[in-house]
């Protein structure tokens, strides 16, 4: 008996991926975008989908890798009411989307999107005696911000129940406090980015008037930095906290919501959950080649950047070290200028790279190219000096 079939109508010149995100974003009332390894999972399900006798697309799996997507004719291309419920699944998840009825129990672990809203109003509420015990004007923080360091609080609260940890108001105060006035520089970050906002930060360590308070304040701004990303409250790190950071902030700038951002990143990196720098997708995984798997290999090279024990991971204080740098790459100050900011992520991204290479790579100009290998070896010179300030307590770099 054949299976039920539904038809995706085909406009001329389309491939067949156009032709499915135009019928989702259709059929769920907002705009689905696949990342690579999520249109591989569609196709997936239609190579193995048994709508037809024959299949009525051409070309392999490497045509979506090259934007060529696959080849259909103009009309209906017909697939099974089964294998389509399958890639509708698929853009749910993407989106965040459950369809969890209200009586239905979900049985999966809890996370900061599952306490009650009775326990939501309490952790507020103590967030907001938190912040304005600590001096910080909570009504300058954004309602988004807000958003995002409650969610950072039930995490923290949420993960020490999972792993029998006690849940210490000291410390858990600092760690509310480190990541909201951290969260300040990562929205800089962000806006530089999206060549948006401020043109310089205004960092607290422009305020140190003393050798060893300057390295001090460096010490803390690192903390902040730190807090940020850190899930598991080591004061580190590792490349799958960096990469989950990342892919939020990727999500957030398709616009998702933060909560539904976070929520895809997390599937995301739970994927990535047994891969390292010894143990990267090779051939034939269904992760090589993806973009989210070039974003992974992209992070551990930035981390071996940065991190001066060579553990794989940052500490407060190799991160200071990373901001001091940046710092002061376009002059002795302390603020970090958008400028800074941006030649601090190319001299990483470009590590090791002459500049031919570059210019393969990112089809620079010559002088661009130059240019880069001149400000990335000064970026590199200023590591190792404040490396040796903040981790070695060495003398001030000039």
């Amino acid at each position: 008996m054949a299976p039920d079939i539904i038809n995706i109508s085909i406009k001329s010149g389309d491939g067949l991926s156009q032709a499915i995100d135009r019928q989702l974003d259709k059929e769920l009332n907002q705009d689905v975008k696949f990342n690579l390894s999520e249109w591989n999972s569609v196709f997936n399900v239609i190579k193995n989908d048994n709508a037809t006798s024959e299949k009525q697309y051409s070309g392999d799996d490497s045509d979506i890798k090259n934007n060529k997507n696959y080849v259909v004719q103009e009309g209906n291309y017909q697939i099974s009411k089964n294998a389509w419920q399958q890639i509708v699944d698929l853009a749910k998840k993407s989106l965040g989307i459950t369809d969890a009825k209200p009586e239905e129990k979900i049985t999966e672990k809890p996370s900061v999107e599952t306490l009650t809203e009775e326990n939501a109003q309490v952790a507020e509420e103590k967030i907001k005696t938190i912040l304005t015990n600590s001096g910080i004007n909570i009504d300058n923080i954004s309602e988004e911000d807000m958003a995002k360091i409650k969610s950072k609080y039930e995490m923290i609260c949420i993960y020490n129940k999972q792993n029998n940890i006690e849940t210490n108001d000291e410390v858990l105060q600092e760690r509310i406090v480190n990541y909201t006035k951290g969260l300040r520089f990562q929205n800089f970050e962000k806006q530089v980015l999206e060549k948006d906002g401020l043109a310089e930060y205004e960092s607290d360590c422009s305020k140190a008037k003393t050798v060893d308070e300057l390295r001090s304040m460096y010490k803390q701004f690192g903390k902040e930095y730190v807090e940020t990303m850190d899930q598991d409250g080591n004061g580190q790190i590792d490349a799958h906290e960096l990469f989950l950071t990342e892919l939020t902030a990727q999500y957030e700038r398709k616009g998702m919501s933060s909560l539904a951002a976070r929520k895809k990143a997390l599937g995301v990196v739970d994927e990535f959950k047994n891969y390292n720098a010894m143990n990267l997708p090779q051939e034939g995984d269904a992760l090589y080649g993806t973009d989210d798997a070039e974003k992974f290999v992209s992070i551990l090279l930035n981390i071996g950047v940065l991190d001066k024990d060579k553990n794989m991971s940052l500490s407060s204080d190799e991160a200071a070290a990373y901001l001091m740098a940046m710092a002061q790459l376009n002059d002795s100050k302390n603020n970090i200028t958008r400028s800074e900011s941006t030649k601090a992520t190319m001299a990483i991204a470009t590590n090791d790279m002459s500049a031919q290479e570059i210019i393969d790579e990112f089809g620079y100009s010559e002088e661009f190219a130059n240019t880069i290998v001149s400000f990335r070896e000064r970026f590199n010179n200023n590591l190792q000096a404040a490396q040796e300030f903040i981790i070695e307590n060495g003398e001030l770099p000039m």
